[in-house]
């Protein structure tokens, strides 16, 4: 009997799968390890408690302001008024929405209409800087609900990279993957 090398080839084939699956396991286990002091709450819990995530993001030299939204341009950015009166424009950190004529556009603005309706319209926006276009890159959180990453998890936008840096990026991941029970 002649072997055709088919046996062969799916040999290999099977070693590669295996090869990738161990590869991805080892580099979630690596993140998990790293980032083991980030305690994030369970999924499926309505609000959140931020105060260690603010007093961690003061450490790592974000700033916080308490504003009100005034209008939402689309499901990433928004307009604010400060305590002091002060109007801005919010791109929210760390994620990217379809724009208002894009397809899903409209959608992924109401749901975060919706959210911020739900909280009086009330937000902390914590923030390290503005981009090159004056806009403030922060984190909506709203009756403790950190609004970046419902709109991530609800599909109404997707990690967007370019504002995060390398170890915010990698804290990002470990918290979505938290959120859908990919790392317990």
């Amino acid at each position: 009997m002649k072997n055709n090398g088919s046996f062969k080839n799916a040999g290999s084939s099977r070693a590669k799968m295996w090869r990738n699956i161990l590869l991805i396991l080892g580099a979630v286990a690596l993140i998990a390890s790293y980032f083991a002091d980030i305690r994030d709450p369970h999924p499926g819990t309505e609000t959140q408690d931020n105060r260690p995530y603010v007093e961690q993001a003061h450490k790592d030299g974000f700033q916080t302001l308490h504003a009100r939204v005034t209008r939402v341009a689309d499901g990433d950015t928004v307009y604010i008024k400060d305590d002091e009166g002060k109007e801005a424009r919010v791109r929210l950190l760390g994620i990217d929405a379809p724009e208002s004529k894009q397809a899903y556009g409209v959608q992924s603005a109401e749901h975060l209409k919706r959210n911020l309706r739900d909280a009086g319209y009330h937000v902390q926006v914590i923030y390290r800087g503005r981009d090159q276009y004056g806009r403030i890159i922060g984190k909506l959180v709203a009756d403790g609900k950190d609004l970046n990453l419902d709109q991530v998890r609800t599909g109404n936008a997707w990690v967007y990279r370019n504002y995060l840096d390398f170890s915010h990026y990698f804290r990002w991941l470990f918290a979505n993957f938290r959120e859908c029970s990919l790392i317990s």
